[in-house]
Formats: C-alpha cells, structure tokens, sequence
C-alpha cells in the first residue's frame, strides 16, 4: 500500500510539474497574439482559451483521483506512520538499554539497531515529504493557473463577432 501511495503521489507530483510548465508557456505564448482585432488574433486567442480549458479539466480530474485514492489510503496510511512511530521508539529504547550494558554487547548489534532505527524514521520522513511536496507543486500549478486566466480575461474579445470564444470564457467561469 504505502509503494502504490508512494508512486501515485511521485507520478502526481511529476504530472503537477508539467501541468505548471505548461501553464507558464500558455502564459509567454500570449506575447504572440497579434496586436490588431482580426481574424488571427480571433483564432489565437480561441486556441489559447481551449489550451486553458483543457489544462483546467486535467487539473480537476487529477485533483479528484487524488482525493479519491487519499480516502482510500488514508487509513492505512496513518496506521503504517503509527507503527513505525511505536517501532522507532521501542528500537530506541531497545538501543538505549543496550548502551546501557555496552560491556556485554556488541558494538556491531548496537549499530545495527542504529540503521534500523534511522531507516524507520526515514520511512516517517518520506511519508510526509513526498506529500508536502505534492501540496507545494498544488500551489505553484495554482497561482501559474491563475495568472494565466487573469491573462486569458484581460483579452479585448469581440464579443459581436467570435462567440465562441465569448461561450468558452463563460464556461471556464463557470467551473466547467
């Protein structure tokens, strides 16, 4: 469970980057939209506002598998960072106890118990890494996302004579 949750959250955390790579390049490609009202500017920026849509729908089906897969893992998650909390410890004490009588152990046993420990608590640690991570990549996909829409609307559209264009701006409004 805890290496399915591991993948799903790495590949998300890989697809979050390229979702905010390509909003900032939607965003440089607005510099490109020619200057005049016309025909080509028309296509361009309906071409942009199906690139923002798209993007938008992949942000949201990504967002709810994740929330999806997180409520089914979610459980077996905090169980496992449980254990390895109550296993961390009592190795910990295991090590302090075998300090303790240092003239009849082992230095070797003592630091095998140390990697085993520290390989535990690196466990911990990756477990809230790799999601910290995932919620910081969310973040920046968010802003970029929202710099991009601030752009997409600031766009003098002709509402007389490109409506679709018009009805797409609507439809991203909207959320959908």
């Amino acid at each position: 469970t805890d290496s399915l949750a591991y993948c799903v959250v790495g590949t998300s955390n890989r697809l979050l980057e390229c979702m905010s790579q390509e909003a900032l390049e939607l965003t440089r490609d607005l510099r490109w939209l020619p200057p005049s009202q016309g025909r080509h500017r028309a296509v361009y920026q309906r071409q942009l506002l199906v690139a923002w849509h798209r993007l938008w729908h992949s942000c949201r089906q990504l967002e709810q598998l994740l929330v999806e897969l997180l409520k089914i893992f979610q459980a077996l998650l905090l169980l496992n960072v449980f254990t390895n909390y109550l296993t961390e410890i009592s190795l910990f004490f295991n090590l302090v106890v075998l300090i303790a009588d240092a003239p009849f152990i082992s230095p070797w046993r003592c630091y095998f118990y140390t990697v085993v420990c520290l390989a535990f608590h690196m466990d911990i640690l990756l477990n809230f890494s790799i999601f910290g991570a995932n919620q910081v990549k969310w973040k920046h996909l968010s802003v970029r996302l929202q710099q991009l829409w601030l752009a997409l609307k600031a766009l003098h559209v002709d509402y007389r004579n490109d409506t679709h264009c018009v009805a797409m701006l609507h439809q991203v409004s909207n959320g959908k």
